[in-house]
């Protein structure tokens, strides 16, 4: 891949705080809809129904706007798309042998994406990862075969 601008760590963790916020925006809207069919009164209904059903709400909105928006044709949720960056495949794995990023194949984004996941307790050695990795690869990245390219400079 020839002139490929890998993305700083930085500007990704720009993204992913801007993806966090638009997400929480979300999970604002989303409880706002799942109140009233959940009433709280003295003798039945609790916040315990709620809770688990705004997790589940939000745990199947979150997987499918990082993984759809990830896999579409322009690579990368609006928190990347705000910022330049995008997925694409690593050249290693690029099924192509040619020099043209190209966004990643759905099963490779699930894979990212549950990766993800996993490595959420662990976030800030995968994201120390990306200091030290020759094109700056976090650990989802490499376990998925992708990584993250700016496609357009904005500072």
């Amino acid at each position: 891949m020839k002139n490929l601008d890998i993305s700083h760590p930085l500007k990704r963790l720009l993204a992913a705080i801007a993806d966090l916020l638009l997400l929480n925006a979300v999970s604002q809207i989303v409880n706002l809809f799942l109140q009233p069919y959940f009433p709280r009164t003295p003798f039945t209904g609790s916040l315990e129904d709620l809770n688990d059903a705004h997790f589940v709400a939000m745990s199947t909105i979150s997987i499918l706007y990082f993984v759809l928006m990830e896999w579409a044709p322009w690579g990368g949720t609006f928190g990347k798309l705000a910022l330049g960056i995008r997925v694409v495949t690593d050249k290693d794995f690029d099924e192509h042998n040619d020099d043209t990023p190209r966004h990643p194949l759905l099963w490779r984004v699930v894979i990212r994406n549950i990766a993800k996941i996993l490595v959420l307790p662990t976030f800030s050695i995968s994201f120390l990862l990306s200091f030290v990795t020759p094109r700056r690869q976090t650990l989802h990245d490499l376990l998925s075969g992708t990584m993250v390219t700016t496609e357009r400079h904005l500072f």
